[in-house]
């Protein structure tokens, strides 16, 4: 009995896990996820996870606006959770002026969603506009993370 309580237990922690590596059983433990009242959500690794490129682009038409633009890359075989973007605008000692949580419902664009995940090799090109009124940074830092 104990043996069977550790095991059902150790599911429950492992589901994500084993929903990846037995996508055809994704669908059962949603299932019983549903009574338990959990969810089987997509794998969040950082790893697999690239930031291609990203630049800062200023509108000298409109000097109060930024524009983020930046290529993410899932280089794994798998699909994965979207991150959430940490974007920082920073001085000339790289202080930080301000800081921005990025979701991805935010920078994803219909008909993509967050729920359907980063699918495996692919990339996703961003395009944010920030408003930057009495700010003038020297640069920026944008890191990926789960919470």
């Amino acid at each position: 009995l104990l043996f069977f309580a550790a095991a059902l237990q150790a599911i429950y922690l492992f589901r994500v896990d084993i929903a990846q590596a037995l996508p055809d059983a994704r669908p059962l433990m949603a299932q019983a996820c549903g009574l338990l009242n959990c969810e089987v959500g997509l794998p969040q690794n950082l790893d697999s996870l690239s930031i291609e490129s990203s630049d800062l682009v200023a509108d000298p038409a409109m000097p109060d606006q930024i524009e983020l633009r930046a290529t993410l890359r899932n280089k794994a075989r798998h699909t994965q959770a979207y991150p959430n973007l940490d974007f920082n605008l920073t001085d000339a000692q790289d202080e930080t002026l301000v800081k921005r949580i990025i979701l991805p419902v935010t920078y994803l664009k219909p008909p993509a969603t967050a729920d359907v995940g980063f699918a495996p090799n692919s990339e996703i090109n961003i395009k944010l506009n920030f408003k930057a009124q009495d700010v003038k940074p020297a640069g920026y830092r944008l890191l990926l993370f789960y919470p």
